[in-house]
């Protein structure tokens, strides 16, 4: 199985979202639309928190595709006034970023993103646990998204070997899907 998933970040507006998925749908070849179809692959789209519930509603029922969040609160329903609790993406979401690198630089530690893995699991959510290194790893982690720390932001990408040794590293902690961040 292959999976191609996309972090917005803070980009696109309402129009510029739909626009995307409309483009993606309709640029799909052929075979890529026969892979979704049989499970081959699968295509996750991460948009700001404004958008989730459009992106989601276009691409309900379209298989091979899942909509995920940027991020959960570690906190569950309650006084988080700006935080997002992982229950309130129940329908729209299926998956959500923990421990983003920018999210670690402002300020989610290592217990923070265990408790957002935690609460993801705990609301149906399938975490998507993002490293730049393995002293990152989450036990229990299914899906692990990798990007060393000086790629981040730089448009400079690790090598085979980095992200093959990187791999390896993790696959001998936990048995997982392994993503590689392409900034």
């Amino acid at each position: 199985m292959y999976y191609l998933y996309a972090n917005w970040k803070s980009n696109k507006n309402i129009t510029q979202a739909a626009d995307w998925v409309t483009t993606l749908q309709s640029a799909l070849s052929p075979e890529s639309k026969k892979a979704l179809e049989e499970g081959v692959v699968e295509i996750g789209v991460f948009p700001s928190y404004p958008h989730i519930q459009r992106v989601s509603d276009m691409l309900k029922g379209k298989k091979g595709f899942v909509v995920g969040t940027q991020d959960v609160s570690e906190y569950g329903d309650g006084k988080h006034t700006g935080l997002v609790s992982a229950s309130a993406f129940a329908g729209i979401a299926t998956h959500a970023l923990v421990g983003h690198a920018e999210m670690r630089s402002y300020g989610d530690t290592q217990e923070k993103v265990a408790s957002k893995f935690g609460q993801a699991i705990a609301h149906s959510l399938s975490p998507v646990v993002c490293l730049r290194n393995d002293k990152e790893m989450i036990k229990g982690a299914k899906i692990v998204a990798y990007e060393p720390e000086y790629a981040i932001g730089t448009g400079v990408i690790a090598t085979n070997e980095e992200i093959k040794a990187m791999r390896d590293r993790i696959k001998a902690i936990t048995d997982c899907i392994f993503l590689v961040w392409l900034s």
